[in-house]
């Protein structure tokens, strides 16, 4: 490149060029007249005056990070001297939204002929972004898919998003390098059953999409199993050293999106999906369970302004429990409810998964517990021996400070602990150190514990033998089988006959029919919950119904 043949201003305008044709910003400066012209692109990224501007060096401290200016000004001086013919800088600049950006700034030093100014040229790579292409599997990136899909409007085919289950459970046992060799394995196991309509490209995290010009339901299929045979195979011949599984959700041509970032949420949900299949790897796409899903984002999203502006929507229902010897009420579960201008009164079965899933069970689970506590203290004037149970999620219990929380929140309003019944439910994994742990600060505290829905699920008498519950609530499923299924009779006769024989007392729930209370009666429980004895109501029509008639 020479000055004396080559105008300065037609460089600017090839240098405009080229930065269409490449990822990087390209740039040309003189360092003598302290001149710097670059893209269009790159002026507006980083908020330059102009695309070519003066006083440079001064400028360039506008939009750098100060600790790394000095740098560029050492730079500078060594190209003026010609000390050097070329230089590599990672330094942070500023965009023009004001947020940092990492970049490598790689330059060299044309000198001038005849009499004509020294120039550097070079480009400007933003570290941040996304490598257009992988190392490890050898597949070209995301940007390249996102443009491969957009070449034109397909009207068969499908897109598969392949990828290993649990990848950084691997990484922990295995390390980033077997890891490596293990997507090597896998890579090369798509690339050897790829046709020639077919284009395999990397996502990262173990993730493939493998694109496809045509086929159906069944060839998608087929690829997919002998991805995950040949895979398998090459693993087999070394001893099956990295125990990979390969899970793929698949979206065909009928259900793509106009654009493709759509098309790639279907993608994900659909490989998300299959990732929680039990006994499958493969799924298909099935519009009536997105639609599902997006519900429940948009439930998530809803519950999420309730929570900021006071809880509204949500609100505690009382179900009463009594005494199966007395007959008389003793008790009452808090149960939470759910209403919603869009959605309406949404079932507690949906909203407490979704509360879990989003983290929203930890304030309104402190909600539900401080009114509940608060209207226990209330009744307790009429009844001194009355008591409020109130269920603990099991996201609640992995959290270290939440007995902290229960303990203040009853000494604050004056209730004895001896009132509040702590429910644990099986959901989740409660028998671990953490709720063990916690079931002795209860029992230390003189809080009551009971295992909710007794028997709905497989360890329920190592919980006992592990947790010391003060009581069990057997579930209703167990109640409404017993009265045509003897086994089921017989179980529950046995589970209150181990539970009373370690001096544990047992509430059947669920009761709604006065043939299965005649039924339970005969085996002796403690207590008694169901829609028979009353359903949840908020606190005014508890109050009205049941304790001025006790």
């Amino acid at each position: 490149m020479k000055q004396d043949t080559t105008n300065y201003n037609q460089i600017i305008d090839l240098l405009e060029t080229l930065g269409e044709c490449i990822d990087d910003y390209v740039f040309i400066s003189d360092p003598i007249k302290d001149v710097f012209s670059t893209t269009e692109a790159a002026a507006k990224k980083f908020g330059m005056p102009n695309k070519s501007f003066g006083n440079a060096s001064k400028i360039f401290a506008t939009f750098m990070h100060p600790d790394d200016y000095p740098m560029l000004l050492q730079q500078i001086s060594e190209f003026k001297s010609k000390e050097v013919n070329g230089n590599c800088l990672e330094c942070r600049w500023f965009d023009r939204m004001g947020n940092t950006v990492w970049v490598c700034c790689r330059s060299h030093l044309i000198k001038g002929e005849h009499g004509n100014s020294d120039l550097v040229v070079g480009t400007i790579t933003e570290l941040g972004q996304k490598r257009r292409a992988d190392n490890v599997t050898g597949f070209r990136g995301m940007g390249q898919f996102k443009d491969r899909f957009n070449l034109k409007k397909y009207n068969t085919g499908y897109i598969m998003r392949l990828f290993v289950r649990n990848i950084f459970g691997l990484l922990v046992k295995h390390g980033e390098e077997n890891v490596n060799t293990m997507l090597g394995i896998i890579s090369n196991a798509i690339r050897d059953n790829l046709k020639q309509d077919q284009e395999c490209f990397y996502h990262g995290r173990g993730i493939f999409m493998i694109f496809s010009e045509y086929g159906d339901e069944k060839d998608a299929f087929s690829l997919f199993k002998k991805i995950n045979d040949t895979a398998v195979a090459v693993n087999d011949k070394s001893d099956y050293r990295y125990a990979f599984k390969l899970r793929c959700g698949a979206v065909f041509s009928s259900e793509y999106c106009n654009n493709v970032v759509d098309t790639i949420k279907k993608c994900e949900f659909s490989a998300s999906y299959a990732r929680n299949l039990q006994s499958k790897s493969f799924y298909i796409f099935e519009n009536a369970h997105y639609e599902k899903y997006n519900k429940s984002r948009e439930l998530i999203s809803a519950m999420q302004f309730s929570v900021k502006n006071g809880f509204h929507g949500f609100d505690v229902y009382y179900q009463p429990i009594f005494n199966a010897k007395s007959g008389k009420l003793c008790a009452c579960e808090a149960l939470l409810r759910y209403t919603s201008d869009t959605f309406g009164n949404v079932s507690p079965d949906i909203i407490v998964p979704l509360l879990e899933e989003s983290g929203l069970i930890i304030p309104i689970g402190r909600w539900v517990l401080q009114r509940a506590v608060e209207q226990c203290k209330k009744w307790k004037k009429h009844f001194p021996k009355f008591r409020v149970g109130v269920n603990l999620s099991y996201v609640q219990l992995e959290r270290h400070e939440i007995m902290q929380e229960i303990l203040d929140i009853i000494k604050e309003n004056g209730l004895d602990n001896w009132s509040m019944l702590l429910e644990f439910t099986e959901s989740g994994n409660i028998l671990n150190d953490i709720t063990k742990k916690y079931a002795k600060i209860i029992r230390d505290n003189n809080i009551s514990l009971a295992l909710d829905d007794f028997g709905s699920g497989y360890s329920n008498l190592l919980y006992l033998n592990e947790l010391n519950a003060d009581c069990i609530k057997i579930d209703r499923n167990f109640v409404a089988a017993s009265s045509d299924k003897a086994y089921c009779y017989d179980l529950i006769r046995h589970i209150i006959e181990i539970a009373h024989s370690i001096d544990i007392k047992v509430c059947v729930e669920g009761i709604e029919t006065k043939e299965e209370l005649e039924n339970i009666a005969k085996l002796d429980p403690d207590f008694y919950q169901g829609f028979y004895f009353g359903k949840p109501v908020p606190p005014e029509e508890f109050e009205n119904k049941y304790i001025p008639n006790q």
